[in-house]
């Protein structure tokens, strides 16, 4: 991976991590993006005619014309590091830690349960 773009996904790993990273669902299947004014960024996961996972990473510039496109296949170094931005912008975009923490909480009380009628969007 390019010295600048390995850069760009640590910090970005940083951020993400650490909640201070707004990732929105992307219009491309199995992505997500960030919109840093002028650029969006996208992480994506995507499987090949053969049958390998590949992670993507893709900027764009304000125009929508891709500045840079990384791929690698998910046993690869940079693979496993793309998973791993990918991974937590899907948790920060889904608000899977938030929702575990509400879990655990919950299963600490004496009682559990809630009425089933309540509203779920499913």
């Amino acid at each position: 991976m390019e010295t600048a773009i390995e850069k760009i996904v640590d910090q970005l790993l940083v951020k993400t991590r650490a909640s201070k990273a707004k990732w929105t669902a992307s219009l491309q299947p199995n992505s997500y993006q960030i919109l840093l004014s002028p650029a969006l960024i996208r992480v994506g996961t995507y499987i090949s005619n053969l049958g390998h996972r590949y992670y993507e990473f893709v900027i764009q510039n304000d125009n929508g014309n891709v500045v840079d496109r990384s791929a690698y296949q998910e046993s690869s170094s940079d693979g496993q590091k793309l998973k791993e931005l990918y991974t937590a912008a899907k948790n920060a975009y889904t608000g899977k830690d938030k929702i575990l923490d509400s879990i655990f909480a919950k299963l600490g009380q004496d009682e559990i349960g809630e009425d089933p009628t309540m509203d779920l969007p499913f």
